[in-house]
């Protein structure tokens, strides 16, 4: 036979343990995704969009189990957190202001009030520099960042009066989550800010435990605050991304192929929910009105420079020892060069 009859023949037997290998690397897996929001809300839209996705790009090997409520770790995102980085789940979709109090306070710099006016800003820089340096504290907690979404603008809700400007809120009893910086920020609004568990929020709404509350519209909807409560203040005061990490064992665990697969899939969720949003944001302060007869103060209709002059000076002086005057910088020149 001639040589080049058998350099055929070699280079074949070569590919063929090369597709071999690839394809015994590729292995079937499960992966356990825990995220912290009921199953009606735009965490489940993200979490089917990326499992979809997932199985698509990996023809199935890669299989994405999803639990809501964070009902494996009994309702507790610092159970949560800790259990990915201990491997008792594979990964979780959380907020970044689970984050900053958590694991990593340096996450309160995409937190702070009043930062991003709009989508369209908040997405440049969460897919810009500033998210790439959030995903870099992540790997240094040895866990990998996948990708981004959204829980949504955080809104007001209250049953005592509408309310436009910080002095509408005085003396108010207002249910926040558990961020110091959330809590700082309605202290310098005259509210009297309170913390509990969410699974306990709409019974203290409905006795008057609390005067109101504040969460994406989304949530407010879908957790019938409408029943509970009068008012609503669309105001922007918090952009809540969304972080799914991985625990690294896991995410080595997976080949290459797969990894980048994983990749894709969370930006294709990403993409998905933010639609989703928008949508919401533009149909359901109308919804609510119209279906669920609350009274909404529109983004348009407050003061949002009186909101800005009670809490922004204060809470970044107080939070540069924190977060570092260069970053409150950076992400302040960010915000202004997207408005551009």
């Amino acid at each position: 036979m001639s040589k080049k009859y058998w350099l055929v023949l070699l280079v074949a037997a070569i590919l063929s343990l090369s597709t071999s290998a690839i394809a015994q690397e590729c292995k079937t897996t499960r992966l356990r995704l825990s995220y912290g929001s009921p199953i009606a809300t735009n965490w489940t839209d993200w979490c089917e969009a990326f499992k979809q996705e997932v199985a698509k790009q990996t023809s199935g090997r890669v299989v994405v189990q999803y639990y809501s409520d964070r009902q494996l770790f009994g309702g507790s995102p610092k159970a949560e957190i800790d259990g990915v980085q201990d491997g008792i789940a594979d990964a979780t979709l959380t907020s970044t202001l689970l984050v900053a109090l958590f694991m990593d306070n340096r996450f309160d710099l995409i937190n702070l009030p009043f930062l991003f006016p709009n989508h369209d800003v908040a997405n440049a820089l969460i897919d810009g520099d500033v998210g790439k340096m959030a995903q870099g504290w992540i790997s240094e907690k040895g866990l990998v960042p996948i990708g981004w979404g959204i829980n949504g603008f955080r809104q007001l809700t209250n049953n005592k009066k509408p309310v436009r400007t910080p002095d509408d809120l005085k003396g108010m009893k207002i249910r926040v989550a558990g961020s110091k910086m959330f809590i700082r920020t309605f202290q310098l609004l005259g509210a009297n800010p309170v913390t509990m568990s969410f699974s306990d929020l709409y019974p203290a709404l409905q006795q008057g435990v609390v005067d109101g509350q504040e969460n994406p519209l989304k949530e407010i909807e879908s957790s019938s605050f409408y029943n509970v409560q009068k008012f609503v203040t669309i105001w922007n005061y918090a952009y809540d991304p969304l972080i799914m990490m991985m625990n690294k064992k896991s995410f080595d665990g997976v080949c290459k192929q797969d990894q980048q697969a994983l990749f894709a899939a969370a930006t294709h969720a990403r993409d998905v929910q933010r639609k989703l949003d928008r949508e919401v944001d533009e149909a359901l302060p109308k919804a609510l009105v119209e279906k669920y007869r609350m009274q909404v103060v529109g983004y348009k209709d407050i003061d949002i420079a009186a909101f800005k002059s009670a809490v922004a000076q204060t809470i970044r002086t107080e939070w540069t020892p924190i977060l570092g005057a260069d970053r409150i910088k950076m992400i302040e020149e960010a915000v202004r060069a997207a408005q551009k």
